[in-house]
């Protein structure tokens, strides 16, 4: 038989929300769902979002998510400029972007903007930190990011309607519909997006640090995401997945170079998946296949440059996972990605197909030990890449304490660019070798829950080593790419998540989670002074923290979300750095229902102390602001 095909798959304080558990509750409850991701690693090896923070952020970016309520730094080009992130001292392309099964990563320069990207997108959002390169290929070396969307039978049809507005021009209006039978599930969501970003700021790179007004700087979005699952019989189930999405970003000069010439940027995607999965007790059969285009149109008028990127990626997947035994599985599967990309800095056309066979083993013995093994290889055009591999053990040392060791070989391949580059004074380089990376992490868990008291303290230490790092260098005037540099990580992860319940509608839940994060270079470019080495790599803080409360009562709920980020050096030899920063954001909302109807009314006050600081170095980032929004739901 054969299984459904599924689809598209300090110190920081606690941030407050609040919700009610009657039927009417506009908010979501906590559906314990074990996810792929899960499978093959452990619940206990992967931070799950909570839907109550998943919810806070409905109406904000996936930058902004993640960077309040995860362990990684976002490196972001200014309020309105690209957006990456860094995990465990990992560059833009080490973390992978897993849409329901299918990697987003960028596949002409390996990154992903997380700006661009709408929190309402996920239904659930899961990270695994460390490397994972056996089970989703090239790039997962810091961490995997996976974007999930699901959907549920048999709850007939619900409206949900969100309008949101803010301070310097912010409009956010996304709509929602479902409908669903005991046979078939049908969602739909629409959403506008538009900020102008027009905020005051302190001109620092000016004598006397005049205050001036950001200009240029507005971003429009629109799209809509479509899901549809059907249940073929008892056993199968189809879906199909279709994300779109349109956006314009004008991108003002930083500080230095001041004027009113900006560049701006159009990006288009269409993101399809169509997937089929079977399931017994004995096998479970998946295949899918994902189709995805991206569009990129980069005007830079100052510079006289009128760039066009477009590229098709088309993955397909055929898994199988048996249950050889009571407590032990195995999950082989095929992997084909074609890849067809067209740049105004290539020459001509460019063309790749990667085709990989992954295996997992997974096994429970004495109902309190975990082992789980993964082996990839991969064939990249007609040249085969390093096997990379994956082991993970958990013990349960008593009653809810747990160990467990993390230890993986992984890899990046070069991108597009890396290869295939060319310009007046740039060039790729087509015999570049894949980065190398071997990481690994050990962790302690501890868990408590009574009547009262669900409680989870998770403690992790990590190292890693890359080697044949990718960096452009200047050789005879061309920039080119060479594999130049080892980087050595290592540092600690501190998550604690509570909730305490004092009656049914009154609790206070805490998320909270700290990183330390040392990453140096240890080998340099032959170009690079001696002054780098063993120094701390720009723009990972040694110390990140984040944390997120919410009280509830009765219909009435507060949140307040603080984040703590560290000193971070701007040069590679640490003569330069922007102090660390401290932000606070205060949230609170009431609901309340008119017939069938259930409203919910809310407010946030964000960077209340009003925080004068940059992520990146001459960018500024907005004072104080407000937002106000209402949402309704029609079931």
């Amino acid at each position: 038989m054969y299984k459904s095909l599924i689809i598209i798959s300090l110190f920081v304080y606690p941030l407050v929300l609040f919700a009610q558990t009657d039927s009417t509750s506009i908010l979501i409850g906590e559906v314990q769902v074990v996810s792929r991701v899960e499978q093959l690693n452990s619940a206990n090896n992967v931070q799950k979002m909570d839907s109550l923070i998943l919810q806070n952020y409905n109406s904000e970016n996936l930058a902004v998510l993640l960077s309040k309520n995860a362990h990684v730094s976002i490196k972001q080009y200014g309020i309105s400029g690209q957006s990456t992130l860094s995990v465990r001292g990992g560059n833009a392309s080490h973390t992978a972007v897993i849409w329901n099964g299918f990697n987003l990563q960028d596949v002409l320069n390996g990154g992903f903007n997380f700006t661009l990207a709408p929190a309402l997108i996920a239904d659930e959002i899961d990270i695994k930190y460390g490397g994972s390169s056996a089970i989703y290929g090239s790039g997962a070396i810091g961490a995997s990011i996976h974007l999930s969307n699901k959907s549920f039978f048999d709850q007939g049809f619900q409206s949900k309607t969100n309008f949101h507005t803010g301070s310097f021009g912010k409009l956010n209006l996304n709509q929602g519909f479902s409908f669903s039978n005991k046979k078939t599930t049908n969602t739909l969501k629409i959403f506008y997006t538009k900020t102008n970003n027009n905020f005051p700021f302190t001109n620092y790179a000016k004598a006397g640090f005049p205050a001036e007004t950001l200009q240029n700087a507005a971003v429009e979005q629109y799209g809509l995401l479509f899901e549809s699952a059907f249940k073929i019989k008892a056993r199968q189930i189809l879906r199909v997945h279709f994300w779109a999405q349109n956006n314009y970003s004008e991108l003002p000069p930083n500080m230095i170079a001041g004027g009113n010439d900006y560049a701006k940027e159009f990006d288009r995607w269409y993101r399809a998946a169509l997937n089929w999965k079977y399931k017994d007790d004995k096998i479970s059969i998946m295949a899918r296949n994902g189709f995805f285009y991206t569009y990129l149109n980069y005007i830079n008028n100052a510079i006289a440059i009128d760039a066009l990127h477009t590229s098709v990626n088309n993955i397909s997947d055929l898994i199988a996972d048996w249950r050889i035994f009571k407590k032990t599985s195995l999950e082989i599967a095929l992997n084909n990605n074609f890849i067809r990309a067209k740049s105004d800095n290539f020459t001509g056309i460019k063309h790749q197909n990667r085709l990989a066979l992954f295996s997992s083993l997974k096994t429970k013995y004495f109902k309190n030990f975990i082992l789980n093994f993964n082996t990839r290889a991969e064939l990249i055009d007609t040249k085969f890449q390093p096997v990379t591999f994956g082991f993970y053990a958990e013990y349960n040392l008593k009653k809810n304490n747990f160990i467990n060791l993390n230890l993986s070989k992984n890899h990046r391949s070069p991108t597009f660019n890396d290869l295939f580059w060319g310009g007046a004074y740039a060039k790729g380089n087509p015999d570049l070798k894949d980065e190398s990376a071997y990481t690994g992490d050990i962790g302690y868990i501890k868990k408590f829950k009574n009547e009262y008291w669900d409680f989870k303290l998770k403690t992790v230490f990590y190292y890693s080593i890359t080697s044949n790092m990718i960096q452009w260098i200047p050789i005879g005037g061309t920039w080119t790419p060479q594999n130049q540099k080892r980087v050595q990580s290592y540092g600690l992860e501190i998550s604690a998540n509570s909730k305490i319940k004092f009656k049914e509608y009154n609790f206070i839940k805490i998320n909270t989670n700290y990183t330390y994060t040392k990453a140096e270079v240890k080998e340099k470019s032959s170009i690079e002074s001696e002054d780098i080495l063993n120094k701390q790599l720009i723009y990972v803080p040694y110390h990140k923290a984040n944390i997120f409360i919410s009280y509830a009562y009765k219909k009435l709920s507060f949140s307040i979300n603080n984040t703590y980020t560290g000193k971070q050096y701007t040069r590679t030899d640490n003569l330069d750095s922007l102090d660390a920063y401290f932000l606070m954001n205060l949230s609170a909302a009431y609901r309340f229902t008119i017939k069938k109807q259930a409203f919910k009314l809310y407010g946030k006050i964000n960077n209340l102390l009003n925080t004068d600081y940059m992520q990146m170095q001459w960018y500024p980032m907005p004072p104080i602001n407000y937002e106000l929004g209402i949402t309704i739901i029609i079931n």
